[in-house]
């Protein structure tokens, strides 16, 4: 396979003109959860 013969590939968008990727929200530390009712740890 000679990869000449596949069209060349569209420009690629400037980053610059992207938007900027949404920040991943931080995760909230999870609270322990309380021993259920009936268990003694």
């Amino acid at each position: 396979m000679s990869f000449k013969k596949l069209a060349p590939l569209p420009p690629k968008p400037k980053s610059k003109q992207l938007p900027p990727p949404p920040k991943p929200k931080p995760k909230k530390k999870l609270q322990p959860q309380p021993p259920l009712p009936g268990r003694d740890n």
